[in-house]
Formats: C-alpha cells, sequence, structure tokens
C-alpha cells in the first residue's frame, strides 16, 4: 500500500513536472525541468485568485508585444595575418643574453642600464652621467649584446 501511493506519487509529480516544461507559450521552466524540481517548486506554489490571473494574463500580452532584437553583426576578422606573426616568432631561437654581472637577474638594474642607453651618446670620451665611469666602445659592445640577444631571429 505505501509503495503503491509512492508510486502515484511519484507518477503525479513526473506528469505535472512535464506539464510545466512543455508549457511553451511562454516557456515558464527549462527544458530540464522534472520532478524534483517541482517538489522543491510545492513550498512557494499558492493559489491565484481571478485579479492575479488577470493581472499575470496581462503583463504576458504585454511581453507579447515586444519588438524582435535585431541582429547583430560582428566584423570579419583575418586570423592569417595574426598566424603569420605567430608562426615567425616560434622559429626564432631564444637565446640567454650576455651576462652582464653587475647588471644579474636585478629588474631595476636593467631598466637602469637601458635607459642609460638612451640617455649617453657613443662618443669615446662620453662618460656615465651617473657614476662618472668612462663608456668604453667594449661597454657599448657589451651592452648592445645583452639587449639585443633576445630579439635576434
Amino acid at each position: 500500500m505505501v509503495k503503491t501511493a509512492n508510486n502515484d506519487i511519484k507518477s503525479v509529480t513526473t506528469k505535472a513536472a512535464k506539464r510545466i516544461k512543455d508549457f511553451s507559450n511562454p516557456q515558464i521552466a527549462p527544458t530540464s525541468y522534472d520532478r524534483n524540481d517541482f517538489k522543491r517548486d510545492i513550498p512557494a506554489a499558492k493559489q491565484l485568485n481571478s485579479e492575479e490571473i488577470k493581472q499575470a494574463n496581462e503583463t504576458l500580452r504585454e511581453d507579447s508585444d515586444l519588438t524582435p532584437i535585431s541582429t547583430t553583426t560582428f566584423p570579419t576578422v583575418d586570423i592569417s595575418s595574426y598566424a603569420k606573426a605567430t608562426n615567425e616568432l616560434m622559429r626564432r631561437s631564444i637565446s640567454q643574453s650576455a651576462a652582464i654581472k653587475e647588471i644579474g637577474d636585478n629588474v631595476p638594474k636593467r631598466n637602469f642600464a637601458s635607459q642609460g642607453m638612451e640617455t649617453h651618446s657613443r662618443n669615446p670620451d662620453e662618460h656615465c652621467a651617473f657614476c662618472g665611469g668612462l663608456l668604453t666602445p667594449e661597454r657599448w659592445a657589451l651592452l648592445d649584446n645583452y639587449f639585443s640577444n633576445a630579439e635576434k631571429p
């Protein structure tokens, strides 16, 4: 008897969930709505009086008068140029920059050296504006090698 009652409850809730799920104008539940969703909704359900039903129907009519949304056109993107640039970058070999012991792995020092290269000319008698040291052609070559190795193809 209990088993039959449970089967009856299961059957009723399954059929009710299916009716709600299949209601299509307007759709009031997701297509995945099932008897478990129906059971969860039962505590929030209430009987509507005639005025509430009338109000709900008016709302539905108002919603059905909505103008359709225009389609959006997205720009066409040619990814071949991106693919070409990516392939070019992938063909490059990455080599370790020539080591400069005074810079090491210190990013602020690396940035300082890079700014110094932009600030100073390559005149043979040029001195560093910060420390006063002579900027020799050998030092320029070392700095050039340090900053350009990662950019070489």
